[in-house]
């Protein structure tokens, strides 16, 4: 990220766009978006750019010496690589109160069911939604283990209308529950006890860890004709788990798990779409369901 900033700051416009390619996280294990206001019967395709950050902190002893290190990963949740996109997914809208969604990604696959007051049925749309998450996608591995299962409350309140455009908040808050999968990338050797800084490379160390987390969402999301845009920041908190379980560790065999602790994340989406849907917005005013058959 310094690499990003110091760039912007000296006007490189190509070196920031390679920095910011690098920044982004490809393998991410993180919650379905926030599926904007419940628009009524029809379809949405969007695609989804992430960047995640985990603090993960290992404690792990040699089975032939005794040693004990320890290891810090600030992505302990992803791969952050310049994997386009993160996501692709599909939002279908079955009635004017209730949609369901999937999504698939590098790492991971989910899908969600939503029920709530549409956009343009009241002040505020709100939506309450279920939702699941495994590991698997493009790439197989110890993260194929992973599951997770959510309940989450979205708000949308207006905050801009004209131009043919709308602007919403998103504001959500949920509780998950399930298997988590965590990869941390350690050093190859030890040095006075800790990781050595300086000698990091492909070595790798794969965990599960049951985990209840509280979750929110904040961000914006926008729309024009069939349009959609949105950028939305998902924090969570690790607020109870279970023993870590060691899934084994890549060029490092010699050393087991002794511990783990990681309480908290985030991951922030950037996501673009196209909705087909009953209700597209075409006046300054969004039309009522009823007007819209």
């Amino acid at each position: 990220m310094s690499r990003l900033l110091f760039a912007v700051s000296r006007g490189r416009l190509r070196e920031s766009s390679l920095a910011l390619l690098i920044t982004l996280s490809g393998c991410v294990m993180a919650p379905g978006l926030p599926g904007g206001p419940l628009q009524g019967t029809g379809a949405q395709l969007t695609t989804a750019t992430a960047f995640t950050v985990a603090k993960g902190n290992a404690t792990l002893r040699s089975s032939s010496t005794g040693t004990v290190g320890k290891t810090t990963d600030y992505a302990a949740d992803a791969h952050n690589g310049p994997l386009i996109p993160t996501r692709i997914g599909m939002r279908i809208g079955l009635v004017d109160w209730m949609d369901i969604a999937g999504d698939a990604g590098w790492f991971d696959s989910g899908a969600e069911v939503r029920v709530g007051i549409p956009e343009g049925g009241w002040i505020l749309p709100i939506a309450l939604g279920y939702g699941v998450r495994r590991g698997g996608g493009a790439f197989k591995g110890d993260h194929d283990r992973h599951r997770e299962q959510r309940v989450r409350l979205e708000l949308y309140p207006r905050l801009f209308t004209g131009h043919k455009v709308r602007l919403n908040l998103v504001g959500a808050l949920g509780m998950s529950w399930g298997r988590r999968f965590h990869e941390l990338t350690v050093a190859e050797r030890f040095d006075d006890n800790e990781w050595a800084a300086d000698d990091f490379g492909t070595t790798s160390l794969s965990i599960l860890r049951d985990e209840w987390r509280l979750e929110a969402a904040v961000g914006a999301e926008a729309r024009r004709g069939i349009g959609v845009l949105s950028v939305i920041a998902m924090p969570y908190w690790v607020t109870a788990h279970g023993p870590a379980e060691d899934l084994g560790c890549y060029h490092c065999s010699d050393w087991a798990l002794v511990d783990y602790h990681q309480t908290f994340g985030f991951a922030i989406f950037a996501s673009v779409g196209i909705s087909f849907t009953s209700f597209r917005f075409t006046q300054p005013d969004f039309p009522k369901p009823n007007d819209s058959q």
